[in-house]
């Protein structure tokens, strides 16, 4: 333990989440410019690949125009979800249950790679076999 303390932002130390750590510092090196390309090898649509890359990563991190733009590209989100939730009658206590209005909500969520209710994804099978795929869902 004194030789490989736990961060105190974390519970556990695992070697594939510190792997996982390195490798998002190595990108995030290579997607500021600190890390030069050889660019005698790139292609030109390696090059603009990068640069896109790059200005997408720039607009990300930008907190001053974040700042600039506050609440509204979030708030129109979630009124859009508010919309399709609420299309039809949504009485709780009642017995009229009107599902499209879930169903909507959630597939609008989904459609955006937003989790709701439930999410799914793709896994080894360690238990049975490791080469081949298994669909979880949770």
């Amino acid at each position: 333990m004194k030789a490989h303390p736990i961060p105190s932002d974390k519970a556990s130390v695992a070697n594939f989440g510190l792997l996982a750590d390195e490798n998002r510092q190595i990108i995030r090196r290579f997607l500021e410019g600190e890390v030069k390309t050889a660019t005698e090898s790139e292609s030109s649509y390696d090059r603009e690949i990068l640069k896109k890359l790059r200005g997408l990563y720039g607009s990300c991190i930008d907190e001053k125009k974040l700042n600039n733009r506050g609440i509204k590209p979030l708030l129109k989100v979630v009124e859009e979800i508010q919309s399709l939730f609420r299309h039809g009658p949504n009485r709780v206590d009642g017995d009229l249950m009107d599902r499209r209005g879930l169903t909507a909500a959630v597939t609008f969520l989904h459609s955006r790679g937003i989790g709701g209710l439930f999410n799914f994804y793709f896994d080894g099978d360690v238990k049975e076999n490791p080469d081949m795929m298994t669909l979880w869902f949770r």
